[in-house]
């Protein structure tokens, strides 16, 4: 697109820690998913209930980061 600026990719190393955390989350959302799917709730809902879980997810992640730095 014109005159939007390419920003390169940065190469992220990803741990076994990383891989485990990222499995962890994908068992949530699909436990989430296939209740949604069983139930019928609405979008509304599920868009809600995808955000409630996402955010807690990244609290507990920020929280998990600030004790290891703690411990170091």
């Amino acid at each position: 697109m014109e005159g939007v600026e390419k920003i390169p990719k940065a190469y992220i190393e990803i741990t076994e820690k990383d891989e485990r955390t990222i499995e962890f989350c994908n068992g949530y959302l699909t436990a989430l998913y296939e209740l949604c799917l069983a139930t019928q709730i609405d979008k509304e809902t599920i868009i809600d209930l995808t955000y409630r879980l996402l955010r807690d997810f990244a609290f507990s992640i920020k929280r998990n980061m600030l004790l290891e730095d703690e411990n170091e």
